[in-house]
């Protein structure tokens, strides 16, 4: 085993090269997670303006979700589409990779 090498013989760089997902797949991700959490908190703060009378706000907050929920299925739809791409090109070169 050589200094850059894991117990399977396989180097470092290898192992960088071969991880399916890049900086852009874990943007992706992460927005996915911050999405999910304001799609579920827009209509508990719509309820509570609600609740306290305050009608028009409790009005975008709902406006607000529907636009969320919107960008949502966006991303969704972007990620799978990442993550197919990922599966079918695991182990290549990402600098060789055509991206969209």
């Amino acid at each position: 085993m050589t200094g850059g090498d894991t117990p399977n013989g396989t180097g470092i760089g290898e192992l960088r090269r071969r991880q399916p997902a890049d900086e852009t797949m874990r943007n992706l991700l992460e927005l996915t997670r911050e999405k999910l959490d304001l799609c579920a908190r827009l209509p508990v703060f719509e309820l509570e303006a609600a609740n306290e009378g305050h009608a028009t706000t409790a009005r975008l907050f709902n406006e607000l979700a529907d636009v969320e929920r919107a960008s949502f299925d966006a991303l969704k739809a972007r990620l799978l589409a990442e993550i197919d791409e990922s599966s079918r090109h695991i182990g290549e070169d990402p600098s060789k990779r055509r991206r969209q």
